[in-house]
């Protein structure tokens, strides 16, 4: 695991590319004036929020009697996700449920998956600056954030079930209680605009 260099001119577009992996149908990228933005780019400059990455081994196809699997079904049973849709997404969750399988057992709020004994939150895909920001409330030590796998068709062969390598990134507080502080901040000036 290594820790990400952030800097003023690059800082918005590399958050970008990690909290908007896959680009869906209506996507958006970041948007600089929004206040939760704002509040993210000034945290992980401050050095109040550092983001790692790290690699992990990804399945193409991970069988239903895998632990992965179950953890993954026991706690999509509390969400609102689409079982055995056999999509990219679907594909992703159960490969972040087999790296984390080491922090224990799963839950979800219906909002976030967590890893109470550790005190950590994760989440598959796709992530707001204002999800991001209002995880915070829950005072996790750290977040996991498990993107979309790139380039899926040159990684892997969905015929042999190979595995590839993908990517995940972890943002680690250094004071949850004062990053707690700003983000509800930002969340406070964000209904008062």
């Amino acid at each position: 695991m290594y820790q990400l260099e952030f800097t003023e001119s690059d800082v918005e577009e590399q958050l970008d590319e990690i909290l908007c992996s896959f680009p869906t149908h209506g996507h958006v990228h970041l948007d600089a004036t929004d206040p939760n933005t704002k509040t993210l780019v000034e945290l992980v400059l401050s050095g109040a929020v550092t983001v790692f990455r790290d690699d992990y081994p990804a399945y193409y196809f991970i069988d239903s009697k895998d632990p992965a699997y179950q953890a993954y079904i026991n706690v999509a049973r509390h969400t609102q996700w689409r079982l055995n849709a056999n999509t990219d997404i679907e594909r992703c969750r159960i490969n972040a449920f087999k790296a984390m399988l080491p922090y224990g057992e799963a839950r979800s709020d219906g909002r976030f998956v967590s890893y109470p004994e550790h005190d950590i939150l994760m989440h598959c895909g796709n992530l707001e600056t204002y999800s991001l920001i209002s995880a915070w409330e829950y005072k996790p030590s750290d977040l996991y954030l498990f993107p979309y796998p790139t380039l899926y068709a040159d990684l892997c062969d969905s015929l042999t079930g190979r595995k590839y390598q993908s990517q995940y990134y972890v943002f680690k507080a250094a004071d949850v209680s004062a990053v707690k502080q700003a983000c509800n901040e930002s969340i406070k000036r964000q209904f008062r605009t």
